[in-house]
């Protein structure tokens, strides 16, 4: 329990940090496009 409230407490500071402009929000990852391929329509 210790270790998630110490973590719950990071995120918390540094939510704090990004909102006094301090710390700069991480960037997300790149959307990720996903395909069907045409058989597997076809098939369905």
């Amino acid at each position: 329990m210790e270790i998630a409230k110490v973590e719950a407490l990071g995120y918390v500071n540094r939510i704090h940090d990004i909102k006094l402009g301090i710390q700069t929000a991480p960037r997300h990852a790149e959307a990720f496009v996903t395909q069907v391929p045409d058989d597997y329509t076809n098939f369905m």
